[in-house]
C-alpha cells in the first residue's frame, strides 16, 4: 500500500509540474490584484482616455519605424509610455474604432514592404511613413480576397516563421491564413486552444494574442499556446503606475498575485504526500503547502482537457480512472458535470474538484459521476490556505 501511495503522489506531482495550464476568459480574478500602489483612474486629470484602465485594446501593431501602436476607440497610444492621441490626428482620414491592424512584411515587393494596414468594418486603410497610400481605403474583399469583414485581430507572419510571408486574420474562433504565394491563398483554421484574440502583434520574433487586457504567446503555425498563463498587458507592454516587471517586479500585479496564496488566482494542481501535507502548484514557483490531510491511494483522477492536457475547457467533460499498478486506463471515460477543471485531488475525506478560487467536494468518484448538480462551492483560500 505504501508503494501505491507513493506512486500516486509522485504521479500527481509530476503531472502538475510537467503541464502548463492557460487561464481562459471568464476565470476568476486571473489578472490578480496589486497591493503595491495600484493605478487609480481618478488620477487622470486630462479627460483623455487612459491606456492603463482594464479595457484592453482593439488593435495593436508596429509601424514602419518599429514603434508600437495601441488602438482603443478613437484613441491611439504610441510607444511604451506615449500620451493619448486621436487616431485622425495620426492617421489622416481615419477614425476609430479600429478592428485590426498589422505591418506588412514582404521583401520581394519593396513598395509593399513595411506598409501598415488598418481595418474597420468592411474597409482597409494603408499608410507608409505616416502618409496614406494611394488607392486606399478599399474594401477588404478587394485588397485581401477571401478575408471577411469586421475582423477581430490581425498579425503578420514572416517567412521562416510561417511557410511564406503571410497574415493571420482572426474573427471569432476562425483564423484566416492569408498567403498570396500559396494555392489556395486563404486557408481557414480553427484554433480552439488559443481562444479569441481582440488584438495580435509580432514582437521580437514572437507572436502574441491579446484578449482584453491579458495576452498570451502562441505558435503562428499551429495556434498552440506557448505561455503557461495569460499575463497583464500593463505589466509588460505599456508603462502604468504601480505596475511593471524586471527591476520593478514588486509592482507586477500578475507575478505578485501568483506568489500570493490568498490572491484568489486559480491553482494549476493540488497533491499531497505521505506526511499529510497538501501541495498547491501555481506558476512554476515553489509549491504552497498547507493542511494535514492524508494521501488517498485508490485511484488517480485525470481530467480530459480537449486535445492537449494544458487546455482548460473540454467540450466532452470526461474523466479517466487509471489503475496505478498497471498505469493503464481502467474502464471507459465517463462524463462529469464540470465543464472546466483546474485540478482534482483524492484523499481520505473524499474527492476535490478545483476551479478558479473555488473547490467542490464529493464523497467519492461515484458521487461525482452520479451528480446532476454541482455542490455548493467552497473557498480554496479560506479552507486550504488559511487566509
Amino acid at each position: 500500500m505504501m508503494r501505491v501511495t507513493i506512486t500516486l503522489c509522485s504521479l500527481l506531482c509530476l503531472l502538475s509540474l510537467s503541464t502548463a495550464y492557460p487561464i481562459l476568459k471568464g476565470r476568476h480574478n486571473d489578472t490578480g490584484s496589486n497591493p503595491f500602489s495600484p493605478h487609480d483612474p481618478s488620477d487622470n486629470v486630462t479627460g483623455m482616455p487612459d491606456r492603463c484602465t482594464g479595457e484592453g485594446f482593439g488593435a495593436i501593431m508596429l509601424d514602419d519605424r518599429g514603434v508600437m501602436h495601441y488602438f482603443r476607440g478613437d484613441s491611439v497610444w504610441m510607444g511604451f509610455q506615449g500620451p493619448t492621441q486621436r487616431i485622425n490626428e495620426t492617421f489622416q482620414g481615419l477614425t476609430g474604432p479600429i478592428d485590426a491592424a498589422f505591418r506588412n512584411h514582404n521583401h520581394e515587393h519593396p513598395l509593399e514592404h513595411q506598409r501598415v494596414y488598418l481595418f474597420k468594418g468592411s474597409q482597409v486603410w494603408s499608410y507608409f511613413e505616416g502618409k496614406p497610400v494611394s488607392g486606399y481605403p478599399r474594401p477588404i474583399s478587394e485588397a485581401f480576397p477571401g478575408i471577411p469583414d469586421d475582423l477581430d485581430a490581425a498579425v503578420e507572419c514572416h517567412k521562416g516563421e510561417c511557410r511564406t510571408d503571410s497574415v493571420l486574420f482572426f474573427k471569432g474562433e476562425k483564423v484566416y491564413v492569408y498567403s498570396p504565394k500559396e494555392d489556395p491563398a486563404v486557408k481557414q483554421k480553427t484554433w480552439t486552444n488559443l481562444g479569441p484574440c481582440t488584438a495580435g502583434v509580432r514582437w521580437m520574433e514572437k507572436y502574441f494574442c491579446f484578449n482584453g487586457i491579458n495576452f498570451t504567446r502562441f505558435d503562428p503555425v499551429t495556434g498552440e499556446r506557448l505561455s503557461p498563463r495569460p499575463l497583464d498587458t500593463r505589466d509588460y507592454f505599456v508603462r502604468c503606475p504601480g505596475r511593471g516587471h524586471a527591476h520593478t517586479v514588486r509592482q507586477n500585479a500578475t507575478l505578485m498575485s501568483i506568489k500570493n496564496r490568498c490572491s484568489n488566482r486559480s491553482f494549476e494542481a493540488f497533491s499531497s504526500d505521505d506526511n499529510s501535507k497538501i501541495y498547491a502548484f501555481r506558476g512554476g514557483i515553489l509549491p504552497f503547502f498547507r493542511k494535514s490531510l492524508s494521501c488517498f491511494s485508490r485511484c488517480l483522477l485525470l481530467y480530459r482537457l480537449s486535445v492537449r492536457p494544458n487546455f482548460l475547457s473540454s467540450p466532452d467533460n470526461k474523466i479517466f480512472l487509471v489503475d496505478l499498478n498497471t498505469r493503464k486506463q481502467s474502464g471507459e471515460a465517463r462524463t462529469i458535470i464540470h465543464s472546466e477543471v483546474d485540478s482534482a485531488m483524492c484523499n481520505v475525506h473524499g474527492l476535490y474538484i478545483f476551479h478558479g478560487p473555488s473547490y467542490y467536494h464529493y464523497k467519492d468518484v461515484k458521487e461525482l459521476l452520479a451528480a446532476t448538480k454541482a455542490p455548493a462551492p467552497g473557498s480554496i483560500a479560506t479552507y486550504f490556505m488559511d487566509c
